[in-house]
């Protein structure tokens, strides 16, 4: 039998910052590792604020930040129930109304700082009653107010706690982080998208600036002097004065011995190499923000279609990165809410950012495409994907195509068969069978080729669908032209002779192109 040890006791985590070769210092606090800040031996908000300026930061800025702020905002039970729902989204309506006056938007403004900056901490204001705890505000408190100990715990810089900090009371500061190339461990401080703007922006202040003094100096025509050699050094400083007296004046007196050449320079190709720079620090700034450049520097016609498209899906895994992290940051908050109300082993319900219903333009769009090919969508669809409520709408059953053409009341056998042409022109085409000829049919079928060649598929779809689906289906089941037209009469015996004649010739060249377009 095998002897039984004492149970020894096991660290659950041996590889920590304080352990490491790295931690060199006596103090609890990990600085931020930022290394533009390491190089400029500034904090973050002296080195950064003042890039906030630049024009074109400022727009990728708005555009990223507006991808989540048109969103709204949705509370489901999940595991839940409807009880702590309800309670959960009433106190998510009615937070910061006392002072900020935002609604929940303050706090997706104050989350989203975390992009420029690396990171965002909002403190919980909590309003402590008899039987509940309320969170009636949160408001957006600057990060350099905070620090890190080595355990990557959020600390407070406190005015008397010195350098370390103090820690922050649980369920009191919602702390949100952007992180793109480094992890929680290594820089608890996130990612700061200010400081890889940096150098960009600097880069192409200084362009700017070597652009105006080049402007400056060149910009304007050179005025070149010629006097005679044997003028005295007196009489040429003395006409240099009334050249340089031109610029203000525009005038200028010489007598026949002095010669005045107007010299203009290459502006435009020697300012290109400015311009040049600033444009490519404007897309190295957009692809910080956005992930790609199309959308805001499509100013030379260069992309194409695919290009956009592959750009607008990297626009939008940023966007997905932001609108996780809000999401995460506000459910924070629910859980708090629900765990001081309800008890640890409540279940909160999930929070999410749902796009607006104008923006789903597109769909809307694609599932009448759907619908107008025999799809049916259910009233489950329409409330998960267009946010209705079930008591909203009700969906109508499509109106059925006749299936036989309207008998022709005014015929009381039907329809009369022709009656022959005794003066038809001998040179008109036979019928074959009733059938135009084959001549005739080649030439309508090129007619018919030319049409749909130059057919909008919008169009063609406009015209495939409401008056004229009747139509074509005559059309298609009918065995001449003759038939197509006493039934045509029989099934709109009110419509006049040219309406008919050109329903019939729109309805033939839609149902041939349908045929084709179908067979291709």
């Amino acid at each position: 039998m095998a002897k039984v040890g004492r149970p020894r006791k096991v660290k659950n985590e041996l590889i920590t910052r304080q352990s490491s070769i790295d931690n060199l210092s006596l103090l609890d606090r990990f600085n931020d590792p930022d290394v533009v800040l390491e190089k400029l031996g500034l904090d973050a908000d002296t080195a950064f604020r003042d890039t906030l300026n630049d024009d074109h930061l400022t727009s990728v800025m708005g555009t990223r930040k507006a991808a989540i702020k048109g969103m709204d905002w949705d509370l489901t039970v999940g595991d839940s129930d409807d009880r702590i729902l309800e309670a959960s989204e009433l106190m998510l309506k009615n937070i910061n109304r006392s002072n900020q006056g935002m609604g929940l938007d303050r706090l997706i403004e104050d989350t989203l700082e975390a992009v420029p900056w690396g990171m965002s901490a909002c403190e919980v204001i909590w309003q402590i009653g008899p039987n509940e705890w309320t969170p009636i505000e949160v408001k957006g408190r600057p990060f350099r107010y905070f620090t890190f100990n080595n355990n990557n715990e959020l600390q407070f810089l406190s005015r008397e706690s010195g350098y370390n900090g103090v820690d922050v009371p649980p369920h009191k500061v919602l702390l949100a982080r952007h992180w793109i190339t480094t992890n929680s461990f290594e820089n608890p401080y996130g990612d700061k998208l200010l400081s890889k703007s940096y150098w960009p922006i600097l880069f192409k202040r200084n362009a700017m600036m070597w652009s105006n003094t080049f402007l400056e100096k060149y910009g304007m025509p050179l005025l070149v002097g010629k006097v005679p050699n044997g003028m005295s050094e007196s009489d040429r400083q003395a006409f240099a004065d009334i050249l340089a007296n031109t610029v203000q004046d525009g005038v200028v007196v010489s007598s026949e011995q002095n010669e005045i050449e107007l010299v203009e320079g290459d502006k435009k190709s020697s300012s290109a190499a400015y311009i040049e720079i600033m444009n490519f620090m404007n897309s190295a700034i957009s692809k910080v923000w956005l992930g790609q450049t199309l959308t805001t520097e499509m100013t030379n016609n260069t992309g194409s279609y695919a290009a956009s498209k592959t750009h607008q899906g990297v626009k939008d895994e940023r966007t997905m990165q932001d609108k996780i992290m809000v999401e995460n940051n506000i459910q924070t908050l629910v859980d708090w809410f629900v765990l001081k109300n309800f008890g640890e082993n409540a279940k909160s319900p999930v929070f999410s950012l749902v796009e607006a219903l104008g923006v789903k333009a597109d769909q809307a769009i694609r599932d009448k495409d759907l619908k107008d090919t025999g799809v049916k969508f259910s009233k489950t669809y329409y409330m998960k994907e267009y946010g209705l409520e079930e008591e909203d709408f009700e969906l109508t059953e499509d109106v059925k195509e006749p299936t036989e053409p309207m008998e022709d009341k005014t015929k009381p056998n039907g329809p009369n068969p022709k009656t022959p042409n005794t003066n038809e022109d001998p040179n008109t085409e036979k019928k074959e069978d009733g059938k135009l000829s084959k001549a005739s049919r080649d030439r309508e079928q090129d007619s018919v080729d030319a049409i749909i060649d130059n057919l909008d598929p919008v169009a063609l779809q406009a015209q495939a669908e409401g008056m004229l689906k009747p139509v074509i289906k005559l059309i298609r089941e009918a065995k001449s032209y003759e038939e197509i037209m006493e039934n045509l009469v029989g099934t709109y015996p009110e419509m006049k002779t040219e309406s008919l004649q050109d329903m019939l010739t729109r309805s033939m060249f839609v149902s041939e192109a349908i045929a084709r377009l179908s067979n291709a």
